[in-house]
């Protein structure tokens, strides 16, 4: 995940830094040993990226997490770094809750803490927040994902690919294929809102076709249409030309669209068609319906 962002980040001029939750000399950190910086304008970006993936060669999780003070020392840092308002986006990547340098029993005052210097972190600059979980510990899970859900921050909580592809799904957006290189835009921050909203709730028709714009829609393309009907023919059209990509749910080579899944998201059932019907009326094809 860290090398894709790089090289991706890299190919857009785009300056990134990676650092240790556990670097080797936390007092005194120095490039190459506590952290990376990956930064086109100073040139050779290969040697920059060989750099970072020998710095997480030499060092795999171990230890505390003490992700607090981390984000504590970056901030101070960042404020003196960044006074112009300019976009950061912070991932975060964890196997773990957090805890203090010196202990690696997470407390409540741990789980406090953290959340504290969560909400400092989104107060003091434009930044979007993603923490990508690297386990299934139930604990662990159920603790970011309440920060998710009580916290008022720019936060967004990810699993693996597999994970958020069934929650795509089961969120009722399972008309595309969850790809790696959507699971990498959503892992990297993105300001685009509807890559935070994917596993929240069932897109809109506008949304839907916002979104599948972004899949499908060509340099040359005319913006899609914004109606179900309209929208349906031209995204039938889009995939079929469309190369068949990798989808995280089911792990295999597939069309980037299931038309049958967009029909019935759009309402282009049968049944679907029948729920826009008036009340009396619905009530009606029900009745036909039950009959059969």
């Amino acid at each position: 995940m860290a090398l894709d962002q790089a090289r991706w980040n890299a190919s857009a001029g785009v300056r990134c830094e990676f650092l240790l939750v556990n670097p080797p000399s936390p007092q005194s950190p120095a490039q190459g040993r506590d952290f990376a910086v990956v930064d086109p304008k100073s040139g050779n970006v290969a040697g920059q990226v060989a750099a970072l993936a020998q710095l997480l060669k030499l060092n795999g999780p171990r230890g505390t997490t003490p992700m607090t003070q981390r984000l504590r020392e970056l901030r101070q840092r960042l404020l003196r770094e960044v006074s112009d308002g300019r976009r950061i986006m912070l991932s975060i990547v964890t196997d773990g809750l957090p805890t203090s340098p010196a202990s690696g029993n997470c407390t409540l005052r741990d789980k406090q803490d953290f959340v504290e210097e969560l909400r400092a972190f989104a107060s003091t600059f434009n930044v979007f927040i993603v923490i990508r979980l690297a386990t299934d510990d139930d604990e662990t899970v159920d603790y970011y994902n309440k920060i998710d859900e009580e916290v008022e921050l720019p936060l967004d909580i990810l699993d693996d690919l597999q994970g958020e592809a069934k929650e795509v799904y089961d969120s009722q957006n399972g008309w595309f294929a969850y790809t790696p290189m959507i699971h990498r835009i959503r892992e990297g921050g993105t300001m685009e809102k509807l890559f935070d909203l994917l596993d929240e709730r069932p897109f809109t028709t506008v949304e839907i076709s916002a979104f599948l714009e972004l899949l499908l829609r060509g340099p040359d393309d005319a913006p899609f249409p914004r109606t179900p009907k309209q929208l349906l023919e031209v995204v039938e059209l889009a995939a079929a030309r469309a190369p068949r990509v990798y989808d995280g749910r089911s792990g295999e080579m597939v069309p980037p669209v299931n038309i049958k899944v967009l029909k019935k998201a759009l309402g282009r059932t049968a049944y679907g068609r029948a729920k826009a019907l008036p009340g009396h009326m619905l009530r009606t094809v029900r009745k036909v319906f039950t009959t059969r």
